[in-house]
């Protein structure tokens, strides 16, 4: 019994070896590297990648920046459309405005009060009727005088 079980203990003991053999085999097999065409795909997406994420910060900025300005824009719009309001409601409710629009006593001829209302932000549509003119008499006097301003 007793070579018996050294003949067990061998065999086994050969098999733990082989085990040990097998196991430590699969520990160091090397890995297969990635296909260097594989490879040259995954870097030039990577970087493909990058260029677009960039590009897409940059137009994030600048939209921030175009915002930004028309934010300015419309706010300063906005206090000028209020102040138009306030005037011309500060005009309608006066007795002398509406005599000076109705009998034309004023010193100004109708050219500069055209092109004065117009700066002031007012529509041709709204001059016409404010002056009691035709509108097409104040599409042309604001025409005429845009082509003076740029001739000078």
């Amino acid at each position: 019994m007793f070579i018996l079980q050294i003949a067990a203990d061998a065999v086994l003991f050969v098999a733990i070896i082989f085990l040990l053999w097998v196991v430590n085999k699969e520990i160091h097999k090397k890995t297969h590297p990635l296909d260097p065409e594989t490879l040259a795909q995954f870097k030039k997406l990577l970087e493909e990648s990058q260029t677009s994420a960039e590009y897409l910060m940059q137009t994030i900025d600048e939209g921030r920046k175009s915002l930004k300005e028309l934010s300015y824009t419309l706010d300063d719009k906005e206090k000028r459309l209020q102040a138009l309001i306030d005037k011309t409601d500060g005009h309608i409710e006066s007795p002398e405005h509406k005599d000076a629009l109705s009998s034309g006593d004023d010193t100004r001829s109708n050219y500069h009060k055209v092109v004065d209302m117009a700066r002031q932000g007012f529509s041709a549509h709204d001059i016409a009727k404010s002056l009691r003119m035709p509108e097409g008499e104040v599409s042309l006097i604001l025409g005429l005088d845009n082509q003076k301003i740029e001739n000078t």
